[in-house]
C-alpha cells in the first residue's frame, strides 16, 4: 500500500507564517482635508465643481439660495486612495443648510451628516468616491465645506487643531434637543463651575482653568473644529467660581448633541467673541455709535437683551412691537451700556443635560503641538504669517511593541526660500529623536539611528528666509513602524539532512530591505551553542548551506539581525544531521486534490521548481499581499476589479469579507502600487492649457475570476482553509485597456 503525503511549497508556507509579523506592523498617516470655499483659499472652489438647483454661485464664490430652497452637488467624487472608514463634515453657513454624503459616489447611498458629528463605518455604504450634496432653505447661503475622513489603512485627513495646542483636559458636554425641532447657528448657554461647591453648574473643570476662565476651549463632536464662544460674565470667589458662556452651535439635531470642553492651558489667548458668537453684536467701544451695522440687521423675530456697565442683570428689549428706528434710536440714546446682542429664539429652550455630563469624566490628552505653524485654508501644514521658523510636533502613538524599523514618507511643496526636515522618535523624548531624515528611507534602532520604543513621535519642522517669502506646504506624511521581526521558515524541525549535502535555508525578514545583514548560526547540541554559517548576508530570504560534516539528532539553524543577536528565530525543533539520504518533511498540497504519491519523480520536480520560482521571488522584493476584490457590477467598479491591495494579515472588515473577495498575492511594492491604479485617457490641455487625464474607469487592472483555480481560493478561505490556499498569480490579472484594445 503506497503511503499518501501532501506536499507544501515555499510560497503556501510562507504565507501560512507570515501574517503574523504583518499584523505587528503599523502606520500613521495624515493628509490634508478637504475644502470647498469661494475665495480660493480651499483646496476646491464651489464654482465649477458642483451642479446648481434653485440656488447660484454670489458675487464672494459662496453658494447662495434664490427665493426658495436650492441644492448643490458636488459633480465629480473626490477618489480616496483606500476604502473611506469615517467622514466628518464641518461647514460655515447663515441661514438653514444641511449636507448629506456618500463614500461610493452614487445616489442611492447618500446619508444624512450633522454638522462636526463623525460618520463611523457602519454608519454608511463602505468606498473610495466620496462626494456630497448641500441643500439650502430659502434666504441660505454655504460659505465652506470642510471634510475630514478616514481609510481602513490608517489615513487621518487632518493635522489637528492649532488652537488646541498645549491644552491639558477634555470633558463631554451633552445637549439636550428640543421639541422645537433642529436649530441651526443657535446659541446655548453653558456655565462652567472650577468646582463641586460653586452650585449652579452644568459641567465642572474641578479647578484646573485659569482665574478668569479665558483658557476654555469648546468643539465639535469631532474633538478638534473650534466653537465660536463668548464669555459673558464670571462670578462667585475663588476657588467655587462658575462662568457663564454662551456657544454657537452650527446644527443641533431635535435628539441632542455632544460637543467638548478643552481646559487646562496656562496663559492660553483668549478667544471669547460676541461677533462670532451671536447674530449681533455690540460692545459700544467705538467712540460713535455704528448706525450702519445696526439698519444692516434684520432684528425680525430675534430677542434682543443687553447689559448695563452700572448692573448685573441682563435686560431684554420688548420689541416685538417696536420698528428696527425704534430699536436703533433705544440703543443710541441709552446710557452706560456695556454689551448688547440679538439671538435666535426656541420654545423649549435646549438645556444642558447635566446628569449625563456629571458622570462623563474628564480626560487628559494627546494632542499634535503647533508652535509657529498652522493650518491652512486647503488643509495643508504650513508656517503661520507671523513666523521665519516653526515646528508641528505629533501625539505620541504608543506602540504595542518595541519600534526597531522606520520608514517615514511625506509629500510637500517646499519653494527655493524655504525649508522643511522631518525628525522622528520611538521613545518620544527631545533628546532622541532622528533628525533630518530622508523621505522613503529606512531608520533602524539596530543601527542606532533612533532608540527603540513604544511611544512614537514625529516633528516636522519648517522655515523660511524671511516673513515675505513662501511657505513650505506639507501635504501627506506617514510612517510605517515596525518591530522587525524574524521567522525562520526551514529547516522546520523535521527533516533528516545528509552530511555534505546542499541545503536551502530559508527565512521570512519582510520588514527589513534585502540589503541589510542577517547572520546564519547552526547548532548541534540542541541550541547550547552555535557555530556561524554567515556572519551578514543580504537579506535575501534563502541561503544555501554546505551542511558540515557534524551527525546530530539535536541540530538547529538560527537567523537572525546581524547588528542585534536579541532579534532572531530558531527552527520550530530539532532536526538531525545523518550520514543517509535527506528526507524533507512535507505539509500541505500543490495539487487540487491536495494528496500525492510519494516517490513521483514528476511532483518531485514540480515541487522543486516552485521552491526555485518562490526563492527567485524572495531575491526581487516581493512580498505576501491581499488583494480586494470586487463582486459583481455595480457603480463604477465592474466584477473582479482591484479595489485595494494590503499587507497579508490586514484586518479586514466585515463589509469587505462579505461583499469582496478577499485574495493572497505575492507582489512587489511597485506592481501594488501600479494595481491600484484608475485607467485614464491619453491625455488633454483644459480651458487654463493645463494638462490631464480624465479617468475613464475606477481601477485599470481586474482578476480573471473565470480563470481555473481563482474563485476556488475564495471558497477555501471562507472555509477557513487561508493557510492551504496557493497565492494569486499576477498572470491572472488583467489590464483592461488591452482588452478595450482588443474590442475596437
Amino acid at each position: 500500500m503506497k503511503r499518501i503525503i501532501v506536499l507544501m511549497t515555499l510560497a503556501a508556507l510562507s504565507l501560512s507564517l507570515a501574517p503574523a509579523a504583518f499584523a505587528a506592523s503599523e502606520r500613521v498617516a495624515l493628509t490634508s482635508s478637504l475644502t470647498y470655499r469661494g475665495d480660493g483659499q480651499g483646496t476646491y472652489l464651489f464654482k465649477g465643481n458642483g451642479k446648481l438647483e434653485g440656488a447660484v454661485i454670489a458675487s464672494d464664490g459662496a453658494v447662495e439660495s434664490l427665493g426658495a430652497a436650492g441644492t448643490y452637488e458636488l459633480i465629480i467624487p473626490y477618489k480616496a486612495k483606500d476604502l473611506i472608514s469615517g467622514i466628518t463634515i464641518n461647514w460655515k453657513f447663515s441661514g438653514k443648510v444641511k449636507l448629506e454624503v456618500s463614500a461610493t459616489g452614487e445616489q442611492l447611498t447618500y446619508v444624512p451628516v450633522t454638522n462636526g458629528v463623525p460618520l463611523e463605518r457602519r454608519d454608511f455604504t463602505g468606498g473610495a468616491n466620496l462626494k456630497w450634496r448641500a441643500t439650502l432653505a430659502a434666504a441660505s447661503k454655504l460659505a465652506e465645506v470642510r471634510i475630514v475622513y478616514t481609510t481602513v489603512s490608517g489615513m487621518n485627513s487632518t493635522w489637528g487643531a492649532p488652537e488646541l495646542s498645549g491644552f491639558k483636559f477634555r470633558k463631554p458636554i451633552y445637549i439636550k434637543g428640543t421639541e422645537a425641532g433642529e436649530l441651526f447657528n443657535y446659541q446655548v448657554p453653558i456655565k462652567v463651575a472650577e468646582s463641586t461647591k460653586a452650585g449652579g453648574y452644568d459641567v465642572v473643570l474641578k479647578g484646573i482653568v485659569q482665574s478668569d476662565f479665558s483658557d476654555a476651549r469648546f468643539t465639535q463632536a469631532d474633538k478638534e473644529t473650534l466653537l465660536s464662544f463668548w464669555r459673558e460674565s464670571v462670578q462667585g470667589q475663588a476657588p467655587d467660581r462658575v462662568a457663564t458662556f454662551w456657544v454657537k452651535i452650527p446644527q443641533l439635531p431635535k435628539n441632542g448633541l455632544l460637543i467638548y470642553v478643552y481646559y487646562g492651558k496656562p496663559a492660553a489667548e483668549d478667544l471669547s467673541s460676541g461677533s462670532g458668537t451671536f447674530d449681533f453684536f455690540e460692545d459700544f467701544s467705538a467712540a460713535a455709535f455704528d448706525t450702519k451695522k445696526w439698519q444692516a440687521y434684520d432684528f425680525t423675530g430675534r430677542i434682543i437683551e443687553y447689559k448695563l456697565k452700572t448692573g448685573a442683570e441682563v435686560k431684554t428689549l420688548e420689541a416685538k412691537d417696536l420698528t428696527k428706528d425704534e430699536i436703533i434710536d433705544f440703543f443710541k440714546t441709552a446710557k452706560d451700556l456695556s454689551w448688547a446682542r440679538a439671538r435666535q429664539p426656541a420654545d423649549p429652550v435646549p438645556q444642558i443635560d447635566i446628569t449625563k455630563t456629571g458622570l462623563a469624566p474628564a480626560l487628559a490628552v494627546n494632542l499634535a503641538e503647533f508652535s509657529g505653524v498652522t493650518v491652512a485654508g486647503n488643509g495643508d501644514l504650513v508656517l503661520d504669517a507671523r513666523h521665519s521658523e516653526g515646528e508641528y510636533l505629533s501625539p505620541v502613538v504608543y506602540t504595542a511593541f518595541p519600534v526597531r524599523i522606520g520608514v517615514p514618507k511625506w509629500k510637500a511643496a517646499i519653494p527655493d526660500t524655504s525649508s522643511a526636515a522631518v525628525d522622528i522618535s520611538a521613545t518620544g523624548v527631545a533628546e532622541e529623536f532622528k533628525k533630518d531624515c530622508a523621505s522613503e528611507k529606512y531608520y533602524y534602532a539596530s543601527r542606532k539611528d533612533f532608540k527603540e520604543g513604544k511611544s512614537l513621535r514625529w516633528k516636522v519642522r519648517l522655515g523660511r528666509k524671511s516673513i515675505s517669502s513662501s511657505t513650505s506646504r506639507l501635504q501627506e506624511f506617514s510612517l510605517d513602524y515596525l518591530p522587525g521581526a524574524i521567522t525562520l521558515i526551514k529547516p522546520d524541525g523535521r527533516e533528516k539532512i545528509k552530511v555534505g549535502s546542499d541545503y536551502g535555508i530559508s527565512w521570512s525578514a519582510w520588514e527589513y530591505e534585502p540589503s541589510y545583514k542577517m547572520k546564519l548560526e547552526y547548532s548541534i547540541d540542541g541550541g547550547k551553542t552555535y557555530q556561524v554559517i554567515m556572519p551578514a548576508l543580504n537579506n535575501t530570504g534563502t541561503y544555501s548551506w554546505r551542511v558540515p560534516n557534524a551527525i546530530s539528532a539535536k541540530a538547529l539553524v538560527k537567523v537572525s539581525d546581524a547588528l542585534d543577536p536579541k532579534v532572531f528565530d530558531v527552527s520550530g525543533g530539532v532536526f538531525a544531521i545523518s550520514e543517509g539520504p535527506s528526507e524533507a518533511e512535507t505539509g500541505l498540497e500543490t495539487s487540487e486534490t491536495g494528496i500525492a504519491e510519494e516517490g513521483s519523480a514528476e511532483e518531485t520536480a514540480q515541487t522543486t521548481q516552485k521552491d526555485e520560482e518562490e526563492t527567485k521571488k524572495t531575491r526581487t522584493g516581493v512580498k505576501p499581499y491581499e488583494v480586494l476584490i470586487k463582486r459583481g457590477n455595480s457603480g463604477s467598479y465592474e466584477e473582479g476589479d482591484i479595489i485595494m491591495i494590503k499587507p497579508a494579515g490586514f484586518l479586514w472588515g466585515a463589509s469587505e469579507k462579505n461583499n469582496f473577495y478577499i485574495i493572497p498575492a505575492h507582489l512587489t511594492d511597485t506592481q501594488a502600487e501600479e494595481f491600484m491604479k484608475p485607467q485614464e485617457a491619453a491625455g488633454r490641455k483644459d480651458k487654463d492649457g493645463q494638462f490631464v487625464r480624465d479617468i475613464i474607469r475606477q481601477r485599470k487592472y481586474k482578476v480573471n475570476l473565470h480563470k481555473k483555480g481563482v474563485l476556488e481560493q475564495q471558497v477555501a478561505r471562507a472555509k477557513g482553509a487561508a493557510e492551504s490556499e496557493p497565492a494569486l498569480d499576477t498572470s491572472e490579472i488583467v489590464d483592461k485597456s488591452t482588452v478595450i484594445e482588443s474590442q475596437r
